[in-house]
């Protein structure tokens, strides 16, 4: 569980710098179920993977209780200026413990809790 909250925050981080040191906007997006999420570019009015899916490991999930929200939406944007939308991951194993990861836009501050 904390290994696979480490891997979540880790990608935010990176999304974050990759926007800064190129100037693109990037996302993750967590709409794809409750177990994977996928790192993407903007490019011109379309979102272009950067790599493969990630996936959380078999025990763990995106709670359905608090799915991923940012802004209203399931996935996390991050700017050129260094800021990303705010918002709320929960992550839950298979006993029922869960993980939480906000991530604080203005300053791009990922924390888990």
């Amino acid at each position: 569980m904390d290994s696979a909250a480490r891997e979540v925050q880790t990608e935010i981080r990176e999304a974050s710098a990759m926007a800064i040191n190129s100037g693109n906007t990037y996302r993750i997006d967590f709409s794809n179920g409750d177990k994977t999420y996928q790192l993407q570019v903007r490019q011109n009015d379309t979102w272009v993977n950067v790599r493969g899916p990630e996936t959380l490991p078999s025990s763990v999930v995106f709670s359905s209780d608090s799915p991923p929200s940012f802004g209203g939406d399931a996935y996390l944007e991050c700017y050129a200026r260094g800021a990303c939308e705010s918002g709320t991951l929960v992550l839950k194993n298979s006993l029922g413990r869960i993980k939480t990861i906000l991530v604080d836009g203005e300053t791009a501050n990922v924390r888990v809790g």
